[in-house]
């Protein structure tokens, strides 16, 4: 039987009708509602300011664009999507998508599949978003595809809120990637970092020039919702080199004695004079491994106040100090990303020096602002982590709290940094979604996904008008994959020897209770040993290891070798094979 879907909807009469060929068909025909409630649907789009986080890789003649993608949710509604049973062969699920209504009831539809993804290691839902390279037309409209992405899919989970003025804004229902329920809160937006896999072009033979960057969430409209013209979003980018460095209008500025010969307060000294209120340079540029100085006077103590940098060419790095008239350091900010900032709060009237120091590259154009601190700055507290917790990556998004004092009620915005100590060093990451986010919101959903592995402790900074301050967190994140218990990044004969030991003993080492707990039931039982011995070893390797055989092994990154009939205390034997590898991301 030939069938034709008129609509997925629900509350729908079937007509077989026979066509002239003599094909039977099945019509499906829509049943007017009831006017007694209304429908809550979402509503998904693209944020292209999210879509700006770039970087360009060039490796072994390959070319790539990475790129941040964020899917917020406007509209009314939950997104929420469930999954059916399993197919072992396919490893796919069909999905429904469940449409609460405003009387508190819901239905479900028809809307996809949640498939196994190799790559990032749990379910996603399939054919999600799809990006393109397009050329600019000669209206600048967007032209051909030159280069289209597969239809990428994500997991589905509220990650940050867009929009706080949204009159549906919920609190955050889907922080892990679930199984069997995924979705995005009305308000929320999901966000995949440009690190993790899949948020990329192969740009090898796009000649360099400008190009329009796409997204468009939901090609194939799977989902129900209240907009379907608002799917796509574009920018216009340029690929190529980055523009010679040539001095800039403040040079020569490379040491004191350069700005000591320049008039005081005059336009493009470097002598800046004193400051009353903020003053930003812009189009500033510098050399690799160059150095720019400027000198600044405070009328009077600073109450709140800042000096920053930021430039939005990410290939190379900048780094900023502050210096009083003695020439002790006020501040140091050497991240590793191109965003740095020093608070000036408290300091006493006089005068100071800014030390910019550039690596890696030239950078053809960066801005310095230096606000003299008329306002109090305001201030942060970071409520969560408030103990070491662990995070199953690619699977659980830890939230992040916090709390906002500010006496003039400014607007603010918090940037969130991940170290490895209590100290911002070269090794700390500012997860590009997580920059410059409303302070207002409260927190966010930590996306797990592309993390290293081990323990990060979380840095905030906030700025407003008036000022800047910041904040560690009282507790940490320690990133875990299951089964992988040398946090080698792979689960292999040498994870499978080292639980089996401690299985053995009955001695779990510290967070081992969640890394072996395989089947996440909460307990570390046979069922578990049994999971870890098939995430290492193909089923249908018949050799099987003792304990005392695995041990030998410990350290090693290879295939057990031995064979023996019984593992670990255990009836189920571990058996020996090729070690398998676990997705980094």
């Amino acid at each position: 039987m030939q069938r034709v879907q008129v609509s997925a909807w629900p509350h729908a009469c079937i007509h077989r009708l026979r066509s002239s060929a003599g094909v039977v068909l099945a019509v499906s025909v829509l049943i007017p509602r009831l006017a007694a409630a209304d429908d809550l649907l979402p509503d998904v789009t693209v944020d292209a300011n999210v879509l700006a986080q770039q970087r360009v890789e060039t490796s072994g003649g390959s070319k790539r664009l990475w790129f941040s993608t964020a899917t917020p949710n406007l509209g009314p509604g939950t997104l929420e999507v469930r999954a059916g049973t399993l197919d072992s062969t396919t490893l796919q699920a069909p999905v429904v998508q469940r449409i609460y209504r405003s009387d508190g009831s819901f239905w479900d539809r028809p809307a996809g599949a949640l498939a196994n993804d190799p790559e990032h290691g749990h379910m996603h839902f399939e054919g999600w978003a799809v990006y393109r390279l397009r050329a600019i037309g000669p209206d600048a409209s967007p032209g051909a595809v030159l280069v289209e992405s597969y239809k990428t899919s994500f997991c589905l989970f509220d990650l940050t809120v867009l929009d706080l003025s949204n009159p549906f804004l919920e609190g955050s229902k889907y922080s892990t990637c679930g199984v069997e329920v995924q979705g995005i809160s009305a308000g929320w937006a999901d966000v995949y970092d440009l690190n993790v896999p899949g948020q990329v072009l192969d740009i090898s033979n796009v000649p360099d020039g400008e190009y329009w960057l796409e997204a468009e969430v939901d090609p194939e409209h799977q989902i129900l919702e209240l907009d379907e013209t608002n799917n796509v979003a574009r920018l216009r980018i340029f690929l190529g080199p980055a523009p010679a460095f040539e001095p800039d209008a403040y040079e020569p500025n490379d040491t004191m004695d350069d700005v000591a010969m320049q008039p005081l307060g005059a336009p493009n000294s470097s002598r800046l004079g004193s400051l009353s209120k903020t003053l930003q340079l812009d189009d500033l540029t510098m050399g690799v491994d160059g150095v720019d100085q400027f000198e600044f006077q405070l009328p009077h103590a600073a109450i709140g106040g800042m000096v920053a940098i930021g430039s939005p060419f990410q290939e190379s790095d900048l780094d900023l100090a502050v210096f009083d008239s003695t020439g002790a350091a006020v501040g140091w900010s050497t991240g590793a990303s191109n965003y740095e900032q020093i608070s000036l709060a408290g300091l006493p009237a006089g005068g100071y020096a800014i030390r910019v120091v550039g690596y890696d590259l030239d950078n053809p154009g960066y801005w310095l602002r230096v606000d003299p601190g008329l306002n109090e700055p305001p201030e942060i507290q970071l409520l969560s982590p408030a103990n070491k917790i662990w995070v199953e990556r690619a699977f659980e998004n830890p939230e992040l709290h916090w709390t906002v004092l500010d006496a003039e009620h400014d607007e603010t915005h918090v940037s969130l940094e991940l170290a490895r100590a209590r100290m911002l060093d070269k090794s700390a990451i500012a997860p590009a979604a997580y920059q410059r986010v409303d302070g207002a919101t409260g927190g966010v959903n930590l996306n797990s996904e592309g993390l290293d592995l081990g323990e990060w402790f979380v840095h905030a900074s906030i700025s407003d008008a008036g000022g800047m301050s910041e904040a560690w967190a009282p507790g940490s994140l320690v990133i875990y994959l299951k089964g992988d218990v040398d946090f080698s990044g792979t689960v292999d004969g040498s994870d499978l020897a080292v639980a089996c030991r401690a299985l053995e003993r009955g001695q779990l080492e510290t967070g081992w209770n969640v890394i072996l707990d395989m089947n996440r039931d909460g307990k570390v039982d046979a069922s578990d040993q049994q999971a870890l011995r098939r995430l290492v070893v193909p089923r249908s390797n018949p050799r099987c290891v003792t304990c005392s055989q695995a041990q030998p092994q410990l350290g090693r990154r290879r295939e057990l070798q031995s064979a023996g009939p019984v593992g670990c205390g255990s009836r189920t034997p571990f058996c020996s094979g090729t070690a398998r590898t676990r997705p980094d991301r």
